[in-house]
């Protein structure tokens, strides 16, 4: 006789797909919400996506290597524009820490 006076649950696990669903849900969210910090960068992942989706200007299908050439140029102006903006925060935060180190220092311009 079972003196346990808890109830009895049946503990039914959700499955594995759900999980996966969720991180996906989850990796695009956060993937969003980075692109709304570097809109520059949403318009470059457009036209890739756009590259592997459309066809050429005159209705027809691609070729393969259209497609290539047109998806390396994309890829290459992403990069472009990634390291650009690097480099610009980078440099911001290479001033704001000069600023923190050396509260009392001055940017002087050279004279030409």
């Amino acid at each position: 006789m079972d003196v346990s006076m808890k109830p009895k649950h049946d503990h039914k696990k959700l499955p594995q797909a759900t999980s996966e669903e969720s991180r996906k849900k989850q990796r695009m969210e956060k993937f969003n919400e980075r692109l709304r910090e570097c809109p520059e960068l949403l318009a470059q992942f457009e036209s890739i996506l756009a590259i592997a989706s459309e066809t050429g200007p005159d209705g027809h299908f691609r070729t393969a290597d259209e497609v290539e050439a047109l998806t390396i140029e994309a890829v290459r102006k992403l990069g472009q524009q990634t390291m650009q903006q690097w480099a610009q925060a980078a440099q911001e935060r290479a001033v704001e820490d000069c600023r923190q180190e050396h509260p009392t220092a001055r940017i002087k311009k050279k004279a030409r």
